[in-house]
């Protein structure tokens, strides 16, 4: 499905324009996954039958009265009846070890598209999150040495004493401190749009276009496997077009999750059309990415021919 406002988006005049392509995640049925849904089937619909099966393991397991030997066979039949999940569950972190790491899912092809008008207000941040340690806080943590070294440090930074004999000849203590790289954030952004129909059928669009993005930020609850797992909301790609065209000259969002949708329907008080719909709707959109942005990643973007 293809949306845009306003309806002439495409002329020249609004060349400008930013478009959401929205995917579902789609689901891969695993050993993991039907191993947890039957034994959770079992557990809620047989409770008693589950019961009796894992309590006969356990009985078969204590038949012999040696300790060591009770012991050890209990062990092996719990471990029988929580073995398939281990199993599956290491395959499954095989997978993501393989895939450097990856936990991306599988995506479907593009579910709805959406095209407004490039938002009043556009800003990226790109957050870096660093510490500082005190190469004598170091020391002190040091075993052996740390009595020690917090004793002198503690004089020399604490102590009225020190700190006058200091200032009397003209030195002050250095902690010698430092700065720590820590690692980066996931990029946040939002986008502010003001959507005011002129005619019903822009008004009926309107409401589709809400209705996409307040979809595509929620879960499917997944029936077929007894309502215990959800399917997580969309990822959208986001692209800045100018006649038509990729700009460039804005750097590309990665793919990234809705995290939050506010929808204010009466943005200058109250009135609507002889419908009952409102004459001006204001959508706000919360978006994160799903992949840090890395040097690699930044120098590879496209610029502007």
């Amino acid at each position: 499905t293809a949306l845009y406002y306003p309806k002439d988006l495409s002329t020249l005049g609004k060349g400008h324009s930013v478009q959401f392509d929205i995917r579902d995640i789609k689901p891969i049925e695993t050993g993991l996954v039907k191993g947890i849904t039957n034994t959770i089937k079992s557990m809620t619909s047989d409770p008693k039958g589950f019961a009796s099966s894992v309590y006969g393991d356990v009985k078969a397991a204590v038949q012999d009265k040696t300790i060591t030997q009770m012991a050890e066979q209990t062990k092996n039949a719990l471990e029988t009846v929580s073995k398939p999940l281990t199993d599956a569950a290491q395959a499954q972190l095989k997978d993501i070890v393989n895939s450097g790491g990856s936990l991306n899912a599988q995506l479907n092809n593009v579910k709805s598209t959406i095209r407004l008008y490039m938002p009043d207000s556009l800003q990226f941040d790109y957050n870096a999150q660093y510490d500082k340690l005190s190469l004598a806080e170091a020391i002190n943590s040091v075993p052996l040495v740390s009595k020690i070294s917090t004793a002198i440090t503690g004089f020399l930074e604490n102590n009225k004493l020190s700190q006058a004999i200091q200032k009397k000849i003209g030195y002050t203590f250095n902690p010698q401190q430092q700065t720590l790289f820590e690692g980066i954030d996931f990029r946040e952004f939002q986008m502010d749009f003001i959507l005011t129909p002129t005619s019903r059928d822009e008004a009926l669009k309107i409401q589709e276009i809400i209705k996409t993005f307040r979809s595509a930020a929620a879960p499917t609850k997944q029936t077929d496997l007894a309502g215990f797992f959800f399917v997580p909301p969309s990822i959208f790609e986001v692209t800045f077009f100018f006649n038509q065209q990729i700009n460039y000259s804005i750097p590309p969002i990665r793919q990234c999750v809705l995290q939050n949708v506010t929808v204010n329907y009466a943005p200058n008080g109250w009135a609507a059309m002889v419908d009952g719909s409102p004459v001006q709707t204001s959508i706000s959109l919360s978006f994160r990415e799903i992949d840090l942005v890395d040097r690699a990643s930044i120098e590879a973007e496209k610029l502007m021919a």
